[in-house]
């Protein structure tokens, strides 16, 4: 009896997670998202070279509404990360080094995917020369509704918005 028991639970966990990654899929590909829905939009922020303190304050404001991953280069990024930490003390912050120059791997997207999906916020450190090519795999994988890059010492600017199309007219 045991062991049916732990079965059904088993069956029942996997049932959840199924659900789980569906709604998230669905959350995704519904829509632009109005001022009263309370979900979050996956945003990927490109900081350069400079990252300050400034940077690490707005993207802390950003990671408040945002689901946020940032794909950072140079020095200036363990800074960033550590004003990230304390600005943000119920976020997980994860750091990712990944020495790569022609973009990431599988196993790092899947990294990166999992941190999200368990609500951390990953910062992803790569080569100065492959930023460009790492957010934009991780947009493309991951979905990501919109991708901004930090200019001058800490101002956003929107790069790249994906378009919300739906396929089915819900309002019928």
């Amino acid at each position: 009896m045991a062991v049916e028991t732990a079965a059904g639970t088993a069956s029942l966990a996997v049932g959840m997670l199924v659900m789980m990654f569906a709604a998230t899929r669905m959350r995704r590909a519904t829509g632009p998202l109005t001022p009263g829905d309370d979900s979050a939009q996956l945003t990927i922020a490109v900081v350069g070279l400079l990252a300050s303190r400034r940077a690490a304050e707005r993207l802390s404001e950003l990671a408040v509404n945002d689901e946020l991953l940032v794909v950072a280069s140079g020095s200036g990024a363990a800074t960033m990360v550590a004003g990230l930490r304390r600005r943000l003390p119920r976020h997980d912050v994860v750091s990712l080094d990944i020495a790569v120059s022609s973009g990431v791997l599988g196993q790092h997207t899947l990294a990166v995917n999992e941190f999200l999906e368990i609500g951390s916020l990953p910062v992803v450190v790569v080569p100065a020369r492959a930023v460009a090519e790492v957010a934009a795999q991780l947009s493309d994988v991951l979905q990501a509704d919109r991708v901004l890059r930090m200019s001058g010492r800490a101002d956003l600017r929107e790069v790249w918005r994906r378009p919300h199309l739906r396929l089915v007219d819900l309002t019928s």
